[in-house]
């Protein structure tokens, strides 16, 4: 399972007590996450000394989800039922892109 945001900014609305005043916008680190399965030939502490990975993603209909110079900032759990654990890298502004 794979989960990504390119965008850089999140925008919330501002209301008061009579209307909407508008919204804020507030910086927002792009990220790309996963669920992986723990294999033999994968050691999960590796992944929270990545501080600047390029993932490469190619989804089933033919897309490619990149991203360069990221960080995993995920506290590593694996899942002993199922063997899996949940990874999130994020990044600067423009570090994940779609083609």
């Amino acid at each position: 399972d794979i989960e990504w945001s390119p965008a850089s900014i999140e925008r919330s609305s501002l209301t008061g007590m009579d209307c909407v005043h508008g919204f804020k916008e507030m910086p927002k680190a792009p990220y790309i996450s996963m669920t992986l399965r723990d294999t033999n030939g994968l050691k999960v502490a590796d992944f929270n000394a990545m501080g600047d990975a390029n993932i490469n993603i190619a989804l089933a209909n033919g897309k490619n989800v990149i991203g360069s110079k990221m960080w995993c900032v995920s506290a590593l759990e694996v899942k002993s039922t199922d063997a899996t654990f949940d990874v999130r890298f994020e990044g600067f502004d423009g570090s994940v892109t779609e083609q």
